[in-house]
């Protein structure tokens, strides 16, 4: 399921997230994709075709959207907000300057993010931002999700326009990420929230409350993987 527009996962809770991604392209294309595009052999496969409904914002009203989707299953939102100066910030280039010497904290992948590393941005982005294998496991991961530092990072997410439609007696929170192909996080849960790519491509697996998983904490990126990254352009 390509997840370049913004998916909503319907579950209630206290605060309404929204993720934002740098995802790797592992292909080239002729969109430099904001410079983050790596020359690679690596491929993830889609599984089958989506299901998930896409809507244009302009054909459903915000009573539709929270009698529809909000309480009951994901969605994929078209035309809901702006973020082209928020897209050219966010290039390679342009976070390298700005942030490339202060340091981001890295978690490891697995479901509960045990272990937390802080290294230079630019280290982040020359030495760890490789293509993954799908054996490797999630603890053995790390990459930059959450763990924002907003006083220092402000400049960049005071640029960014939110989506207008929210849940009722909710507020916002904004995690902001990037990651290599082949990376994800393996089995893990949350509340309702948007979850917006600004390049590359996400592909979520999201399962039925009431079906039960067995899995492993520090199980491998491709086992039980809701989050994994492949590559793609921008939608």
């Amino acid at each position: 399921m390509d997840c370049n527009k913004r998916v909503l996962r319907s579950r209630t809770q206290l605060s309404v997230f929204t993720c934002l991604f740098i995802l790797l392209k592992a292909e080239e294309s002729l969109d430099d994709g904001g410079g983050w595009s790596l020359g690679s052999d690596f491929s993830l496969h889609d599984e089958g075709p989506c299901n998930v409904d896409v809507i244009d914002s302009s054909s459903v009203s915000y009573q539709q959207f929270i009698e529809r989707y909000a309480y009951n299953r994901p969605v994929i939102l078209r035309g809901l907000n702006d973020n082209t100066k928020f897209r050219f910030l966010c290039s390679k280039s342009s976070l390298l300057q700005e942030y490339g010497a202060r340091k981001v904290r890295l978690s490891t992948a697995n479901t509960y993010s045990y272990r937390k590393v802080d290294v230079p941005f630019q280290e982040y982005v020359d030495v760890l931002l490789k293509p993954q294998s799908n054996n490797v496991l999630g603890s053995d991961t790390l990459y930059f999700f959450g763990d924002n530092n907003f006083t220092e990072w402000q400049n960049l997410f005071e640029h960014y326009e939110p989506p207008p439609y929210v849940l009722p007696h909710t507020s916002g929170a904004y995690s902001f990420g990037i990651a290599g192909p082949g990376t994800g996080v393996p089995f893990h849960w949350h509340g309702p929230g948007y979850s917006e790519v600004i390049y590359g491509r996400k592909k979520p697996t999201p399962t039925c409350r009431r079906k039960r998983l067995h899995w492993s904490a520090p199980s491998s990126l491709a086992r039980c993987c809701i989050s994994l990254t492949a590559g793609g352009t921008q939608h």
